[in-house]
């Protein structure tokens, strides 16, 4: 019983966070555009697009990473970038507000996650971006660099991420202890994944507690991905480094000082690599710098964005 009433007042608190959301949205439009919209990626998954900013701006497309969505990148679509830049976010196939297939070659094959980026660039009618990927998203953006390649691309930013364009190393050994919580991660039981989930979050705001209404945002992103999504995408491949020799637009890698992943020597081999990239850290910062740190991330963005000819 006590469990029903907990997962009762989670589902109320969803219900807060989403009216929280459209109150933020409709704050926005009353100073800038902001909408979403639906169109159709790689084998027509519906996939949303959200457009805020400054529709006459050079673009800004922002890809969110695992068990994430639009949501994580509130403190950008809803920032003075909007005032220079359009700021686009997709949610990418199985997160957020988009379709969500379930069988595993909808997150195995990289050309449809690159159809679905295509796709949200052709929707909000913008070219050449600067493309923003975080953690995870970083996979995501090199997926679009291997089918679509870099010309429809103004520069990259990298958050949290290399983008697997090194080899990976190899797995953590397969523990017990590791193989169970890999398990919690793809249960189909809500009130093991809203549990797991927590410890997720947990991970997240390990830098500075959340405020419980940024809390229950970070949390219902997570929670709109489904388990088999959860299972599907740990398939997806990783290996980026044979397009490392592709990259021919500016780079900018920004790294949390504490951040688990990328580790420091990685990101200058990264650089010793690609001619025209360059890297920022921010000290004492763990994970999710683009929320905690996000008046300095924006102003980095800008800046580096600044230095790209249109």
């Amino acid at each position: 019983m006590m469990k029903v009433r907990k997962f009762t007042a989670f589902l109320g608190a969803v219900a807060l966070t989403l009216s929280m959301s459209e109150a933020v949205a409709e704050d926005v439009v009353a100073t800038r555009t902001s909408e979403t919209i639906m169109t159709k990626g790689g084998n027509d998954v519906p996939i949303a697009v959200t457009i805020s900013g400054n529709p006459q701006g050079r673009p800004i497309l922002f890809v969110h990473g695992f068990l994430a969505s639009t949501i994580n990148w509130q403190k950008q679509l809803h920032s003075d970038l909007g005032d220079r830049y359009k700021l686009v976010s997709v949610d990418i196939r199985g997160h957020g507000s988009s379709g969500k297939p379930a069988n595993r070659e909808a997150y195995t094959d990289t050309g449809l996650v690159a159809q679905d980026i295509a796709a949200a660039l052709r929707a909000a009618e913008v070219e050449s971006p600067l493309i923003v990927g975080w953690s995870y998203g970083g996979l995501f953006v090199m997926d679009y660099v291997r089918h679509f390649g870099t010309d429809n691309v103004a520069g990259i930013v990298l958050i949290e991420t290399i983008g697997g364009m090194l080899p990976p190393p190899p797995p953590p050994p397969e523990t017990p202890e590791r193989m169970a919580r890999i398990e919690l991660s793809r249960s189909a039981n809500i009130f093991t994944i809203k549990k797991w989930t927590d410890e997720f979050v947990d991970y997240w705001s390990a830098y500075e507690e959340l405020p419980a209404d940024e809390r229950e945002m970070v949390e219902l992103s997570a929670m709109l991905v489904p388990h088999y999504v959860r299972r599907h995408l740990r398939d997806h491949p990783v290996d980026n480094s044979d397009l490392v020799k592709d990259i021919d637009r500016k780079v900018l890698f920004l790294n949390g000082g504490e951040s688990l992943s990328p580790k420091k020597g990685d990101v200058d081999q990264i650089q010793s690599l690609i001619a025209r990239s360059t890297s920022k850290i921010y000290p004492g910062y763990k994970s999710m710098v683009q929320w905690y740190n996000a008046a300095q991330i924006n102003a980095d963005i800008d800046l580096f964005y600044q230095t790209i000819t249109p």
